[in-house]
């Protein structure tokens, strides 16, 4: 998180990111409801209880990450800078415990893909880990 540009809008896929920092938004798949995250950010998802609904994505997205990337993008981030994403490779950093892996790490590969693909325009980059197959590493400048 220290590599992200200073000024940088945060966008948190589901609330992992608030476990770290500050974030604007919160990018929500998970059931996330006032109760369970008192972040005091907006919450964008499809649910009634978010803030704010977010629709027209080009294909179904079911990981947190692609919703966060996808309301990057249609909010106008450029470049859009993808951190903390390890495809369930590990715990999560704030629970050890192992994750159920949903789905192949080749199919989570492929949603990442196919929204690279949905948004060619797009100056999207990964601070490390396994997006770097999807997307190029950004570089500090």
């Amino acid at each position: 998180m220290t590599r992200v540009p200073h000024g940088a809008l945060r966008i948190s896929a589901n609330e992992h990111g608030c476990r770290l920092v500050r974030c604007d938004y919160i990018a929500a798949l998970d059931d996330i409801d006032a109760q369970t995250a008192p972040w005091g950010a907006p919450r964008v998802a499809s649910y009634a209880w978010a803030e704010h609904q977010l629709k027209g994505a080009p294909f179904p997205i079911a990981n947190s990450g692609c919703l966060a990337t996808w309301l990057a993008y249609m909010m106008g981030c450029s470049p859009i800078l993808i951190a903390g994403v390890d495809l369930y490779r590990t715990g999560y950093f704030h629970n050890p415990a192992p994750i159920p892996k949903p789905t192949s790490e080749v199919s989570r590969l492929q949603e990442w893909a196919r929204l690279r693909d949905a948004i060619p325009e797009a100056k999207v980059f990964t601070m490390s880990g396994p997006l770097d197959t999807v997307f190029p590493r950004w570089v500090d400048t």
